[in-house]
């Protein structure tokens, strides 16, 4: 009877422990210790881009997990590839709680433009940052 008594108080300590080895990862500390360093811990921006409302309304969840997956080639992100998917997107719904901005969806239909139009869009808006063969050569990037 005792040993029966001992095995499951064992197995109740064993269940209490492992309980936070199973929970969800926290968006926010991974943030601290990953992002903020570039980013800053309001997302203002330094060495990394901003990640405000105003920048994060235009992206989509996949495109943020990519970038933290994969880097940004050509930039000062770097790639976190042995970080879990878990973690990663931990970060992303942190991101979107913090900005107060949801995912945005891309529908797959082609969208038919006036190449242009586009072209006098681009000198105003992205020339800067992106440069003229949109490679990030621009004179604002950092």
């Amino acid at each position: 009877m005792w040993r029966f008594l001992w095995q499951a108080f064992n197995l109740g300590v064993l269940l209490l422990v492992s309980q936070p080895l199973a929970a969800a990862p926290d968006g926010q500390a991974l943030y601290r210790t990953h992002c903020a360093a570039c980013h800053q811990f309001d997302g203002d921006g330094g060495v990394g881009l901003p990640l405000t409302s105003d920048k994060l309304e235009d992206v989509s969840d996949d495109y943020l997990r990519r970038s933290i997956r994969l880097g940004r080639p050509g930039r000062v992100m770097p790639a976190y590839q042995r970080m879990s998917d878990a973690q990663i997107d931990a970060i992303v719904r942190y991101l979107r709680e913090r900005s107060g901005t949801q995912e945005i969806a891309f529908g797959d239909e082609p969208v038919n433009g006036d190449p242009k139009k586009g072209a006098r869009v681009y000198e105003e808006h992205c020339l800067e940052c992106h440069g003229e063969d949109g490679e990030g050569e621009g004179e604002g990037t950092g």
